[in-house]
């Protein structure tokens, strides 16, 4: 019992320390506010990308006491070198970084506001064994992480770097002067998460995950543990497909530019039609896709419509206008056709999908119905045989216990009149002749 409350105890300071860390960065934050509000425009950009020791953050015991060349000491505005070009930018964040890894949703807005590109290797702060971007940080937020942030501050957060044409698929190099430095990762925002799962609570790291997926993160890019969803819609998989669907119908609703790629449109369709999804989210997530298949058709016809003009030109300044204009209508009916023969295709292909998906299905339960009708005559047959021995053991049991009187077979008529006479049985003539000749 001692023991545990130590574990107990030594749990509890360390969630102390953490959260005290957390409050110093955000302490930290809010002076960075104040100055970024009253900076001219110009400058705020420097103010949010200035390289910053995280380590120095980490343990400033008073905000009150920060001194600012100790809080620049070590680090480089790069990915990968430091101040010094000799070590790798371990320590190195910043407070745009801080703010999406805190979860200062409302902070992060305003930061964004003077940021052109979300890509630039001076936003880049270290994360797990490798430079993060922003999109790193917000699918990871461990570099430090708070644990009293809200979920709904941390989705904001990936919401908003998509509105500001943030890249979920972004790989930061791990090379300086053209040498490639040993141990330095370079994976995917995706990959990152699965690599770095331990301090991030396992009821939120998917929700992030597949918040970005709707955004265009690709799960097959690199060992993201996210590879199969396709393969194996179920356990772990069938739940980032869940949230990945609601998160779906969610911002659809709310007319956010959603951008997931192919694969995952096509785990997603799959996943509504099987199973582990129900009537009400199947239909959501169709009602959905119906928006956006019609603004889809809508750009189609708008392209459509800006190429005729072009064209007609073109067909003014030819020598016979008449028959260009034909040829370029012609042109324009065919492709048309073309485009619709594709669409039909597409159709006719999803149809096929489905009845194959169906077909599996039930092959499948007719599969499962005849193993256990099959199952069922054996148990029977079974039961039959186990019953036959049981009697034929009853009767042996039975035969035995009888006493030997009872077995013993009963002489017939004649041998119990022999027996029951006192007469020496009657010699033949040969007997009595010899008999004669003994005397």
């Amino acid at each position: 019992m001692k023991k545990y409350k130590l574990l107990l105890a030594f749990f509890s300071l360390s969630l102390m320390s953490l959260q005290g860390q957390a409050t110093g960065f955000d302490d930290y934050l809010n002076g960075v506010e104040r100055s970024f509000d009253a900076a001219p425009p110009g400058s705020r950009y420097a103010i949010v990308a200035k390289p910053l020791n995280r380590e120095y953050l980490r343990n400033l015991s008073n905000i009150e006491e920060l001194d600012e060349k100790l809080l620049t000491e070590g680090v480089g505005e790069g990915t990968i070198a430091d101040a010094n070009e000799e070590n790798i930018n371990y320590k190195k964040t910043n407070a745009f970084q801080l703010a999406v890894s805190l979860g200062r949703d409302v902070l992060v807005e305003k930061f964004l506001s003077v940021i052109p590109d979300l890509q630039d290797d001076h936003l880049t702060a270290w994360g797990y064994r490798q430079p993060y971007s922003p999109a790193h940080m917000a699918v990871n937020p461990v570099f430090p992480y708070k644990h009293t942030v809200p979920l709904e501050n941390r989705l904001r957060i990936i919401d908003l770097l998509a509105e500001n044409r943030c890249d979920f698929n972004v790989g930061v190099s791990n090379k300086h002067n053209g040498v490639y430095q040993i141990g330095v990762y370079t994976n995917q925002p995706l990959w990152a998460a699965g690599n770095c799962d331990w301090c991030v609570p396992q009821n939120i790291l998917p929700q992030l995950r597949a918040r970005a997926m709707i955004y265009g993160a690709d799960p097959k890019m690199g060992v993201t543990g996210l590879e199969y969803l396709r393969v194996a819609p179920e356990g772990f998989y069938s739940l980032i497909l869940g949230f990945t669907l609601d998160y779906f119908v969610e911002r659809a609703a709310h007319g956010a530019h959603l951008t997931p790629t192919d694969y995952v449109m096509m785990c997603l369709k799959e996943f509504s039609l099987s199973k582990f999804c129900s009537y009400e989210r199947r239909e959501r997530f169709e009602n959905a896709l119906k928006p956006r298949l019609v603004k889809e058709e809508e750009s189609a016809e708008k392209a459509r419509v800006q190429i005729i003009p072009t064209q007609v030109a073109v067909a003014k300044n030819a020598e016979d206008s008449t028959i260009t204009i034909q040829t370029v209508a012609r042109g324009f009916l065919a492709k048309r056709k073309l485009a619709e023969a594709k669409k039909e295709r597409a159709a006719e292909e999803a149809r096929v999908q489905l009845a194959r998906i169906t077909e599996e299905a039930r092959i499948a339960e007719e599969v499962r119905l005849a193993k256990e009708a099959r199952f069922a005559e054996e148990d029977r047959l079974a039961a039959e045989l186990a019953e036959k021995l049981r009697l034929a053991e009853v009767a042996r049991l039975a035969k035995e216990a009888q006493p030997a009187e009872a077995v013993t077979e009963q002489p017939s008529a004649n041998e119990a009149e022999d027996v029951g006479s006192s007469k020496p049985p009657k010699k033949s003539w040969w007997g009595q002749f010899f008999g004669f000749f003994k005397k």
